[in-house]
């Protein structure tokens, strides 16, 4: 009798899970051909939603040329997001030859339209130049320092060899004592142990994680269900959840995928929010979610990304910038 419920308690749990994929791949879809009809029409920002649909493979089958064309048109017409992308594709060579001073074109572009990601993408390029300036003045003095101790070496080791000439020509029937080389002990290499989990995505999907602090949106937990899309790659979606963002009741669930699972127990998350409804509140919560989560309606570009890593196999912790958080199974 057990068996026949624990197996009946499967059979619901996956076609729970089919059915919402199912009704999230109908949405997508719907919403594609919507904003394909928009594009085509000449709107700039359905043409930067059809983009974002060809770079995501969400409603469409993925497709980078396809997106950057799409791209190119919403970002003529002005659409920020769109000269972002713009940027962004040109910086990395996604579907189009890489090219660092087109990117910074299209980057200057989508910030004087008032871009804040295209604002924070050149500050950072203008402090990475300063570092790069610091850096090569910084081996410029180490090698004029390298340069003037090898010609110090040199001026010594000439005067030696005179002085050693000048003791030979005056000790002609003197022996010349040897030294005997001295041998040096070799040093023992410490050997680094490091962890190997073999298993780590089933490791990750059998467990229901937790934090004192943040909700594990994006992870395996009691709120978030999750299942393989592939032998490397998990995909999740968090039920209808909660959070006050400032004065705002910020209600969204959490679409996330969970990829490149290493042996030293390190992998990557990627996800999305999308805002169901907002509402004012008079309780206050923190000005700026350190998660990511906006007070914006929709789904919420760009995706967000962290980083996780496990050492003991029992704790999980997820980097985002500074921020750190810790989970329990």
């Amino acid at each position: 009798m057990k068996t026949v419920k624990k197996k009946n308690a499967h059979i619901w749990f996956f076609s729970l899970v089919i059915l919402v994929f199912s009704q999230f791949a109908k949405a997508d879809s719907s919403q594609f051909k919507l904003d394909m009809i928009l594009a085509k029409r000449g709107d700039a920002d359905a043409q930067y939603y059809v983009a974002m649909a060809y770079e995501e493979g969400r409603g469409i089958k993925k497709d980078l040329k396809q997106a950057f064309q799409w791209y190119a048109k919403s970002a003529k017409q002005g659409q920020y997001g769109a000269q972002y992308k713009m940027g962004d594709f040109y910086e990395h060579g996604y579907a189009v030859k890489k090219n660092n001073n087109t990117a910074f074109v299209w980057y200057r572009k989508a910030a004087d339209n008032g871009s804040s990601m295209a604002r924070k993408r050149l500050n950072r390029s203008a402090s990475t130049s300063r570092s790069e300036q610091a850096e090569q003045r910084r081996i410029a003095a180490l090698k004029a320092a390298q340069e003037k101790k090898e010609t110090q070496v040199k001026r010594r080791a000439a005067e030696k060899k005179k002085q050693l000439a000048m003791k030979k020509a005056d000790a002609k029937a003197r022996p010349v004592k040897v030294a005997k080389p001295i041998k040096v002990a070799k040093k023992e290499k410490k050997v680094v142990t490091k962890i190997n989990i073999p298993d780590l995505i089933n490791l990750v999907l059998s467990n229901k994680w937790s934090s004192g602090t943040y909700s594990a949106d994006y992870l395996p937990s009691s709120s978030t269900n999750c299942l393989k899309a592939s032998a490397k790659e998990l995909v999740c979606f968090s039920k209808e959840k909660a959070r006050m963002i400032n004065s705002v009741k910020v209600t969204y669930t959490t679409k996330s995928t969970l990829s490149n699972f290493k042996r030293n127990g390190s992998f990557n998350v990627k996800y999305f929010y999308n805002v169901m409804k907002l509402d004012s509140a008079s309780e206050k919560g923190p000005r700026v979610d350190p998660l990511g989560l906006r007070a914006e309606e929709g789904w919420q570009e760009p995706q967000l990304a962290m980083n996780c890593h496990t050492t003991d196999q029992i704790y999980l912790t997820c980097s985002k910038g500074k921020m750190r958080v810790k989970y329990r199974r």
